[in-house]
C-alpha cells in the first residue's frame, strides 16, 4: 500500500508521484509525526488546522516530509 496524493496534475507532478511510489516500494521507513503548536496567536483563526509535519525516513537514506494542509471545501 502506498501514500496517495493529487493525481492528474500534469506530467511533472505525475513523474514526482511515480518517483515517490518507487522509493516507498523499495524501502521500509520510520514515520515521525510532529505537532507544532508555535503558531502566532495573532495569525491563528478558530478554523485553522494544527500544523503537523510527518517525517518519513526511508532505510535507503531518503527523507520525505509531509505537511498537512486544509482543503477548500465548497
Amino acid at each position: 500500500m502506498s501514500v496517495h496524493t493529487l493525481i492528474g496534475c500534469g506530467p511533472k507532478r505525475e513523474a514526482a508521484e511515480d518517483k515517490i511510489r518507487e522509493l516507498e516500494q523499495q524501502s521500509q521507513s520510520q514515520l515521525t509525526l510532529t505537532l507544532y503548536p508555535k503558531q502566532s496567536e495573532a495569525h491563528k483563526q478558530d478554523n485553522d488546522l494544527p500544523y503537523y509535519l510527518l517525517t518519513q525516513n526511508l532505510e535507503t537514506s531518503e527523507t520525505l516530509i509531509w505537511k498537512n494542509e486544509a482543503l477548500n471545501r465548497r
